[in-house]
């Protein structure tokens, strides 16, 4: 009898701890990646990406009276070449180039409160894909950056997540043959 009592009770525990153990599991793994992103677009005309082989965050500035650290805005350049490189994105210094231009308009970061719930943070930022040479607007639409573990909030993973939305966009209107090759 003592046993099947502990051994219901330790069952009981496990079972009951599930919500906990998804959470540990999604922290770490969370915690590996460089956040979340999506781009929804608003107007393109994306067949005319193939003629580019250069790729760079231009100018991004601040429409969120202030919420927006300097930290995201100094991180992003970094984290979109990152992105690109890994999603083998061409980045020939000679090449025809476009730049990605955008205003934050939405940035959070998470409460304390809000961790009771799981942590969430977001950027949202309208944005432009422009020829460096004429300036004539590729593409325009909005980019949004998400993070959802603790071990992953801050502007740097907001700025890799906001990095991975706008890489998505060129590479799923980019030709497979003009990406870089291992």
């Amino acid at each position: 009898m003592k046993k099947t009592l502990i051994t219901l009770s330790l069952l009981a525990l496990v079972f009951s701890s599930t919500g906990c153990l998804g959470r540990i599991i999604k922290e770490g793994w969370e915690g590996l990646e460089q956040g979340k992103g999506r781009f929804d677009i608003q107007s393109a005309d994306p067949g005319s990406l193939a003629e580019y082989s250069q790729f760079e965050i231009g100018t991004f500035t601040d429409d969120t009276n202030g919420t927006a650290p300097t930290q995201f805005f100094a991180d992003l350049p970094e984290a979109f070449l990152l992105i690109a490189e890994a999603e083998k994105l061409p980045q020939n210094p000679g090449g025809k180039k476009l730049v990605i231009d955008g205003v934050v308009i939405y940035y959070e970061a998470a409460a304390i409160t809000g961790q009771v719930f799981g942590p969430f943070e977001e950027v949202v930022a309208r944005v432009e894909y422009k020829d460096a040479s004429s300036g004539k607007v590729i593409a325009r639409g909005t980019a949004v950056g998400r993070t959802g573990a603790t071990t992953a909030q801050g502007p740097r993973t907001k700025a890799g997540g906001l990095s991975k939305g706008l890489v998505k966009f060129i590479t799923d209107h980019y030709p497979e043959s003009q990406l870089v090759q291992d």
